[in-house]
């Protein structure tokens, strides 16, 4: 059996695309589409390499995999109809994916947010200005010298 027809079977199984893996290897979704609709043994071990990689899988995983049976270690977890459909769906759709995150209360990865664009007045309801340019200016100069000493700590 090909490479191509494995490689395409494992695509599908796991609800995948090409485009998929060509943006976690770095190849082209060409590459990918060719190797598939080529269906041969003759590829690049660099590529295929690459792509076993990304699919969590070794070369020699892939050559064994067995398309009538799909009795392989490749389907690490079982996963049923609607499930795939729920993961297709999912990835389909980028911008539903933060509130799918929430409701199944996933905590999505952190990351840090400049807050120097929000030098405004703040006074949290209580009618009262909050910093004036002087006092803010005094937290900014405190806050870069607590960074600096941080610094210091890790060097």
């Amino acid at each position: 059996m090909a490479i191509g027809a494995k490689l395409k079977q494992i695509l599908e199984d796991r609800g995948l695309k090409a485009t998929d893996i060509a943006a976690q290897t770095g190849l082209s979704a060409q590459t990918i589409y060719s190797l598939i609709s080529r269906d041969s043994n003759k590829a690049s071990i660099d590529n295929l390499i690459k792509i076993c990689g990304a699919l969590g899988i070794t070369v020699e995983e892939l050559n064994q995999y067995d398309l009538k049976t799909k009795s392989n270690a490749l389907l690490k977890i079982s996963v049923t109809e609607h499930e795939n459909k729920v993961i297709t769906a999912y990835r389909d759709k980028p911008e539903m994916q933060g509130a799918v995150d929430k409701l199944l209360e996933i905590e999505p990865a952190r990351r840090k947010i400049d807050i120097s664009a929000y030098k405004q007045n703040i006074a949290a309801g209580t009618g009262e200005e909050g910093f004036t340019p002087e006092k803010f200016k005094e937290v900014d100069d405190f806050a870069r010298q607590i960074a600096e000493l941080e610094a210091n700590e890790s060097d």
